[in-house]
């Protein structure tokens, strides 16, 4: 403070002709500076504080920054399936449980991250074949995008599930406008979009044909493209004799009877021309995928 002092008392003096205003401006200065010193001196070595805390700000700043927990069930149990179960299910219940029987690593995963199975690739040989009772218990009603990371949390830590996303050019189709152009009922007034899935029939309402290509991909466990071009909704059924690779899936409803007229229809391919005027072509094309790096038979509980 002796030296502000010192230079205020030079600059207290009466400016000459020759100081001028760079004087007066050097006194406003000198003010301004031995008045924040002082506030400094008074408040307990406040600039120290200051310039302690700045690396706290700086580390407050990078923690927000961090990644945020993934979210997690309350309560979660995993056995295996009793020998000789027979059919599957994976599904979230009224309360928000998840609850899968007999379901295999490869269908939780696919199920976990909304793929389809051929988008998931690699992993150890009991992930298609061993098959696991899985209940998942939330705290509240998470949305559905919280609930898929939840299962995803949950094989991590159980099954020590490791993987990586990657792009491959795999086999595809195109759904293409047949050669005699469509066969679709422009939307009127029907509620949708919706998509009801049964084995062997797609009832569809207000479905643009990319959608109609995304539940296509399902039955198919093939990626569809959708290659037509057409705009708009549109309200249409597609029936066809499926095969055992086409259904029904897990999360999907099985209400046909076998023996019915139904069963005895056309192929997928062959429906698709003659009821709705498209067509499937098949080709290659990009595709994303996941990869299993790494798994491990579940923990126990």
């Amino acid at each position: 403070m002796k030296i502000m002092d010192k230079i205020a008392a030079t600059l207290s003096r009466r400016p000459t002709s020759v100081e001028g205003s760079t004087v007066l401006l050097m006194r406003d200065w000198v003010a301004c500076w031995r008045l924040t010193l002082t506030k400094a001196f008074v408040a307990g070595g406040c600039l120290l504080a200051i310039a302690a805390l700045a690396p706290t700000e700086s580390r407050a700043q990078s923690n927000s920054g961090a990644a945020a927990t993934p979210p997690v069930f309350a309560v979660a149990t995993i056995k295996p399936s009793k020998p000789g179960d027979t059919g599957s299910s994976l599904l979230r219940d009224a309360s928000s449980r998840f609850i899968a029987e007999n379901a295999t690593l490869r269908m939780l995963i696919t199920y976990a991250y909304n793929i389809q199975n051929h988008q998931l690739l690699g992993g150890p040989g009991w992930a298609n074949s061993e098959a696991f009772d899985v209940v998942g218990k939330p705290d509240g009603h998470p949305g559905l995008d919280e609930f898929r990371q939840m299962i995803q949390s949950l094989l991590a830590d159980r099954f020590q599930l490791k993987l990586h996303r990657d792009t491959r050019d795999l086999p595809i189709y195109g759904l293409v406008v047949g050669k005699n152009g469509p066969k679709l009922s422009r939307w009127e007034d029907s509620p949708g979009p919706m998509v009801k899935a049964q084995r062997g029939k797609l009832t569809c309402q207000k479905v643009s044909t990319a959608i109609l290509a995304k539940a296509l991909t399902r039955r198919l466990d093939r990626t569809v493209a959708d290659q037509t071009g057409l705009t708009g909704d549109y309200d249409f059924t597609l029936e066809w004799t499926p095969d055992e690779t086409q259904g029904p899936r897990p999360t999907e409803i099985d209400d046909r009877q076998p023996g019915t007229t139904s069963e005895l229809g056309p192929s997928i391919f062959t429906a698709i021309q003659e009821q709705l005027g498209l067509k499937l072509v098949a080709g290659t094309g990009p595709v994303e995928v996941l990869i299993i790096e790494s798994a491990e038979r579940p923990s126990a509980n």
